[in-house]
């Protein structure tokens, strides 16, 4: 049986997923409070290796890794994911329950792991990983968001990509001032119109948690945003990274558990839980 460190470098399990191909129902119009939220207009490409490196604290003697010697839980035979409550089911099991082990050995405080909290009146985040300050405040480290399967669209996100726009207008500055004169009727946005909902919602969880790093995750895909630095005005743009799995990313420790994992580990670090 797989322990959990070792799950670290492996593919999350085959799941039966329905077969409607993507998007069978589209990415719902976002509600009142989200549309009041600017997309970001373009985004600067982070590649996955730079959140795999912070593997490396699970294996340089940080952190206490007995803990890791346990089980990944059995694969259920009975999964069938059809709806966004069967991926967060599935990965409560076979994504966060290993990557929170990690994080309980590897933090200087205890770090908390919450559903469906509620941050103003308007946000309510499907995971966020928080702890108490020492001022006695809660703050949130990081949020994840799920959808179901087929919501994330490479073709969308690349669109809105500073690495994939023509040579001549991949700069900040082009970028964020060419959007206001080409897209104006897109929101002055590069991304596609279902990256663009999705990043609505994600900017607005950034908002109002005050984090940088919002991940969103429909079991095949994974797209990390960060918007710490993001200040367009001044041409400065937020970051994001695109990733999915495939036959041969294990073998280079490209996961999804890593991955999850790597963006907690920076994000601790900026508030300064881990060296």
């Amino acid at each position: 049986m797989t322990t959990l460190l070792e799950s670290f470098t492996e593919r999350l399990p085959l799941l039966t997923t329905r077969q409607a191909g993507p998007r069978p129902f589209g990415v719902p119009r976002p509600g009142p409070s989200t549309l009041e939220i600017d997309p970001p207009i373009a985004l600067e490409p982070v590649e996955p290796e730079d959140f795999v490196r912070e593997y490396a604290k699970l294996q340089d003697g940080d952190c206490d890794v007995q803990d890791l010697e346990a089980h990944l839980p059995v694969v259920e035979d009975s999964f069938y994911i059809n709806m966004e409550a069967d991926v967060v089911r599935a990965s409560s099991l076979y994504l966060l329950h290993p990557i929170n082990m990690a994080l309980s050995c590897l933090a200087s405080c205890r770090v908390f792991c919450q559903a469906e909290e509620t941050h103003g009146p308007t946000a309510r985040t499907d995971i966020s990983w928080r702890y108490i300050s020492a001022q006695r405040e809660w703050v949130t480290l990081a949020v994840l968001e799920f959808k179901n399967t087929d919501m994330l669209v490479r073709e969308e996100f690349a669109a809105g990509m500073a690495d994939m726009r023509p040579r001549s207008g991949r700069e900040p500055r082009d970028l964020v001032d060419n959007a206001r004169e080409e897209r104006e009727e897109w929101d002055n946005t590069w991304l596609g119109e279902g990256a663009a909902r999705l990043a609505r919602q994600a900017r607005k969880y950034s908002e109002r948690t005050s984090v940088g790093y919002v991940a969103i995750f429909d079991w095949k895909s994974m797209f990390i945003f960060n918007f710490a630095e993001m200040h367009e005005d001044n041409y400065k743009l937020a970051e994001g990274t695109w990733f999915k799995e495939d036959a041969g990313n294990h073998r280079t420790y490209n996961t999804f558990r890593i991955l999850l994992f790597g963006m907690l580990v920076k994000a601790l670090r900026r508030n300064g839980l881990v060296g």
